[in-house]
Formats: structure tokens, sequence, C-alpha cells
């Protein structure tokens, strides 16, 4: 007595190429999606690259004031780089909480340098310090813009002026 009753079934052959060619459909799927995000990621990414050395905060300058008009001296020295817009995080508490300012260059912040405009050092050894009134921060974090890209390049303590 015959199991199949008339059916053919499919040969081992025929299995084997369909399971091969689902594979390198699947292989050629999951390509075409990680490829380009890989691309991606690390276009966005190297555009920090080099750059850790090129600006820093002056400890030596930078300072926070407890008097009675607060206020946080922060000193940036510019190397090799040409930046027309940086951030300064200052820590506010010793929660952690943090005031984050994106300053660019000719624009006028209130209480930052008495709403005088900003000026970015110059590079290759030029200077300057940003003055946040009202605020006595500990720590400042710094970095530049480098495109679209955030690049955080100096974590300073700060001291007691």
């Amino acid at each position: 007595m015959s199991i199949n009753h008339g059916k053919k079934g499919v040969s081992e052959v025929i299995t084997t190429v369909l399971l091969i060619l689902i594979t390198i459909v699947a292989v050629g799927l999951i390509a075409y999606t990680l490829i380009p995000f890989v691309k991606n990621s690390l276009r966005n990414s190297s555009g920090c690259l080099g750059m850790e050395e090129k600006a820093t905060i002056v400890s030596e300058e930078s300072c926070y004031n407890l008097s009675s008009a607060l206020s946080t001296n922060v000193r940036i020295r510019f190397g090799d780089i040409n930046a027309t817009k940086i951030f300064i995080v200052l820590e506010t508490n010793a929660n952690g909480d943090t005031s984050s300012y994106n300053l660019e260059e000719g624009k006028k912040y209130t209480n930052i340098n008495s709403n005088a405009e900003i000026k970015m050092p110059s590079p290759n050894g030029g200077e300057r310090t940003y003055i946040f009134d009202g605020l006595a921060s500990k720590k400042a974090v710094f970095g530049v813009y480098n495109g679209k890209s955030r690049c955080e390049l100096d974590e300073q303590e700060l001291v007691k002026c």
C-alpha cells in the first residue's frame, strides 16, 4: 500500500536549492539595511577624531566666585583649530544637575560676558575667558561643534577664585 497516494514529493535537491536561495536573499536584505547604517554611524563619529588635544580649558585661570555676585569663569585655549561654535556645560549643584550653553561667534547671551558679543579664541594659541554671571560651578565641560558632530574636548574641576 502506498502512503503518498499518487502525490509526488519535493526532491532533496530542490529543497536544498530553495534553502540556499532563501539564505542568500536574507543575507542580501540584512546587508542592504546594515551597511548604510554602519557607514552613517562611522561618518558621524569620525568628525571628532584627532580633536582631543586641539582645545582645552585653562585650569589655572578657570574658577568660580561665591561672593555676593556669583560667577563662573571658564578660560578656553585653542590649538590648531578654528571653531565658530562651542559648548560649555557647567555643573550647577552637588546633585550633578547641569546647565549647557551653546556659544556662537558674534552672538550675545544674557548672563554671559555681561551680554557682550561672544568672540572665539584665535587658532594656534588664542585664549578667551567666558564669564557666567549668577552661577557658581565647580565643574566645567567644554567642546566644539565640528559640522554636525558635537565633540567634547575637555573636562575640569574648577577652584574658588
